[in-house]
């Protein structure tokens, strides 16, 4: 918890880092603090598959 008390993530190996995941933006996510886990779901739904 940061001092907002509000979750937190550090180490995340995003930005200027090596790999470097990227993070999408606009799409919603999920933080679970105590177990060290970011869930994030899928910003782009297909109607049908692409062959």
């Amino acid at each position: 918890m940061c001092r907002k008390k509000k979750p937190a993530l550090g180490g995340f190996r995003i930005g200027h880092s090596s790999p470097n995941f990227a993070i999408p933006m606009g799409v919603q996510a999920a933080l679970d603090a105590a177990g060290k886990k970011l869930h994030i779901s899928p910003g782009v739904a297909a109607k049908e598959a692409i062959k």
